[in-house]
């Protein structure tokens, strides 16, 4: 019996050791105080580590140093002060400034004068009516001129009928005064380039016949274009409004595909399309285009001229100055203008004027 009690017992303690460890192990440890730092001592003093600590004796020396040096660089500044104010007052005193006055003559203007006034300079001339002279060397035909350089009606007639069928393009005033304008800006370029316009004009016809004769446009266009784009055979897109010109637009949108169109005078010189694709607002063509001149910045200083309105221009009829923009209309309209300009009295050899010749009484 004894041995069977035994067994049950042992069992028990051994199962209850690992249950009083755990509640060990569970109680919190006990908190113990931070230790406090450590104070330096009241009676120490800072010290450089890498300076070694003098007594009191060795650094009462060495301001006693520093207080003789700065006494001596005192003093030394003191005697160079004074040597210099001696030396100036020395230098300055034995001068005797006595100036004279010499004649350089008068400079001469090497530029005139400039009698105009200032509020005349780069304003716009007024266009004035044709004297007889004019009117019966250019003829009929002629609206107006420009420096000399006629500009007929039909010119002007043709891009006022296309711009009539642009949207947008204004009222019937605004088309006549835009195309007037446009064919002043052309005309003007070729009343001061006469020779190289016409030779312009002479190239374009030449390469006009030799496409004609069926030479290739790359070819032609490397003998005698100067235009945009020419690496790519000219190749441009034609809108509406475009910057060539009323007369370019004009010719690339009343062209057919795969037509030549007729040569146009163009904004800056001669221009050729031949028209590859037409739609309703834009045009793509290839363009040969040869300058009215090739030396740009004059080109470019008469293009001014004629925008600011500092051209002479000459029209036939008084009733056309309303075709004109506004800044080339003459104040009155014409009106006190005559198309006939009066002539001075004819002068004889001794130098009193002939007296003007009497008409012959009319028959009853």
């Amino acid at each position: 019996m004894l041995p069977r009690i035994t067994l049950p017992l042992t069992l028990a303690v051994v199962a209850l050791v690992p249950v009083a460890r755990a509640q060990e192990n569970a109680k919190p440890a006990e908190s113990k105080p931070a230790a406090e730092p450590a104070k330096p001592a009241a009676d120490a003093k800072p010290q450089d580590p890498d300076r070694p600590h003098k007594s009191p004796a060795e650094q009462f020396q060495d301001l006693t140093r520093e207080r003789e040096n700065l006494e001596k660089e005192i003093a030394y500044a003191k005697e160079r002060a004074a040597n210099a104010t001696k030396l100036l007052r020395e230098k300055f005193a034995a001068r005797n400034f006595q100036p004279q006055v010499i004649e350089a003559g008068t400079s001469s203007s090497v530029m005139p004068a400039v009698t105009t006034p200032v509020t005349q300079i780069n304003q716009p001339r007024k266009a004035r009516l044709m004297e007889e002279k004019e009117r019966s060397t250019f003829g009929e035909a002629v609206m107006m001129a420009v420096d000399g350089n006629p500009i007929t009606y039909a010119e002007v007639d043709a891009m006022v009928s296309y711009l009539s069928q642009v949207p947008s393009a204004g009222d019937s005033v605004q088309l006549h005064q835009r195309a007037t304008m446009e064919a002043i800006r052309i005309h003007t370029l070729l009343a001061a380039f006469p020779e190289t316009s016409a030779e312009a004009m002479k190239q374009i016809e030449m390469a006009r016949n030799e496409l004609a004769q069926g030479q290739k446009w790359g070819d032609v266009l490397g003998r005698y274009g100067a235009g945009p784009n020419m690496t790519q055979e000219g190749k441009v897109t034609i809108t509406r409004f475009c910057p060539y010109g009323i007369d370019v637009e004009r010719a690339a949108f009343s062209t057919a595909a795969g037509k030549v169109a007729d040569p146009v005078h163009g904004l800056t010189g001669m221009v050729l399309l031949a028209v590859d694709e037409v739609k309703a607002d834009t045009v793509e063509a290839r363009m040969l285009l040869v300058p009215y001149n090739m030396d740009q910045p004059e080109v470019d200083r008469n293009r001014g001229r004629a925008a600011l309105g500092q051209i002479d221009l000459a029209m036939r009829e008084a009733k056309d100055f309303g075709r004109l923009p506004v800044i080339m209309q003459p104040a009155d309209g014409g009106k006190k203008q005559d198309a006939v300009p009066l002539q001075e009295d004819p002068v004889k050899e001794d130098g009193k004027k002939e007296e003007p010749a009497k008409e012959a009484p009319k028959k009853q």
